[in-house]
């Protein structure tokens, strides 16, 4: 019996953090020499089945992008995007209710960019 319980969170535990739902937040570039731009508003919608996560992402809900490779490990949210001619890789972590990390681009292998990312569930 033991046994069971202790199979049954561990895999419960596997599925990672529940992060599905509509999340506002904020965009902070990094220019190259490392100095952050303007804070802008950002957009996050989630769907998660399990690990799986599919979703949309951009400034706001009128202008979003499609994310792909969405995944959830523990509390680790990790996705791509392509958008405005750019591969974005985005890594999070939930921390405290609310999703925090960085996302890094590359515009057709040549210039790379940051930016911080910040995320709260609405």
């Amino acid at each position: 019996m033991k046994l069971l319980i202790f199979a049954l969170l561990l895999g419960a535990l596997s599925f990672g953090a529940d992060v599905a739902g509509v999340w506002h937040g904020s965009f902070t570039p990094e220019r190259p020499d490392g100095t952050q731009e303007k804070e802008q508003s950002a957009y996050l919608a989630l769907k998660q089945d399990g690990v799986k996560l599919t979703g949309r992402i951009g400034p706001n809900e009128e202008k979003n992008f499609e994310l792909t490779k969405g995944m959830v490990d523990g509390d680790s949210v990790t996705f791509e995007v392509f958008a405005d001619g750019m591969q974005m890789k985005v890594s999070m972590k939930l921390k405290d209710g609310k999703l925090e990390g960085v996302v890094q681009a590359e515009k057709e292998g040549e210039e790379k960019r940051k930016a911080v990312v910040n995320f709260t569930r609405s």
